[in-house]
């Protein structure tokens, strides 16, 4: 198994999506992509990609948005990432839009397996090896892309239960809840990429593929999962988040 997760690695392309609008935190980075907020002296962008370089991926692809030439001038600066490949959209095409774009543009390899990850989806404790095993497991399985999900939901606000008669015999304040999230990082085989070209219908940009691709791909029984401590995961989505990961990473 080792030498297949090995091999695996060496031939999976790292696709680092950073399009969307970072409307929510616009008072606090101004121009500034949310990919290269800096938290201790490092920035997400960094964070996101330090342990992808450091287990051997080789390969990495960025579908860039809004502020996307900040991002590449400081991703080929600093070096961060081997055999870069930059695609800076003109217009919002979503996830689902800009994959199907890199398919078709021939930045990504349809011949190799992809792994797709977010700057600002902050992993506590990301661990690229173990993914990588365990999505191969799912493979084995009959499984063509795997999911990284939360094993809890952290709930905002209180859980209320209440009888018939409108008496409340359950009060919990911002419970986790037995429900699995999303964290956004997907793993994706060769074989489910026809599933981009052929859902993803580019006169209805922007498309997410959360939304068309993933929900077929999960009926056809084609989708893993791979669990992982909900407090690993910080989306750093809004000045909530930016300041939860402020506090983690101190």
């Amino acid at each position: 198994m080792e030498n297949k997760i090995k091999e695996f690695i060496k031939n999976c392309q790292v696709i680092v999506i950073a399009g969307g609008q970072g409307s929510r935190l616009a008072h606090i980075t101004g121009e500034l992509p949310k990919a290269l907020i800096n938290i201790n002296n490092k920035t997400l962008l960094e964070y996101c990609l330090e342990p992808f370089k450091e287990e051997g991926f080789q390969d990495f692809v960025f579908l860039l948005g809004k502020g996307g030439e900040k991002i590449q001038n400081f991703v080929n600066q600093k070096s961060l990432a081997p055999n870069a490949k930059f695609f800076i959209e003109s217009q919002r095409l979503g996830k689902g839009g800009a994959m199907k774009n890199a398919l078709k543009m021939g930045l990504i390899d349809k011949e190799r397996p992809c792994l797709i990850v977010f700057p600002d989806d902050l992993f506590l404790k990301r661990n690229p090896h173990q993914f990588v095993a365990e999505h191969l497991a799912g493979k084995e399985k009959g499984c063509i892309s795997s999911v990284i999900v939360t094993d809890k939901m952290k709930c905002d606000y209180g859980v209320v239960k209440k009888s018939e008669s409108n008496f409340v015999f359950y009060f919990e304040e911002k419970p986790y809840l037995n429900v699995s999230l999303n964290t956004g990082m997907f793993i994706f085989e060769p074989e489910a990429y026809s599933y981009f070209e052929n859902l993803i219908d580019m006169e209805k940009i922007p498309v997410e593929y959360e939304e068309v691709v993933a929900p077929v791909l999960a009926e056809k029984n084609l989708l893993y999962s791979i669990e992982i401590p909900a407090e690993n995961w910080i989306p750093v989505n809004d000045e909530k988040g930016l300041k939860k990961a402020r506090n983690s990473l101190n």
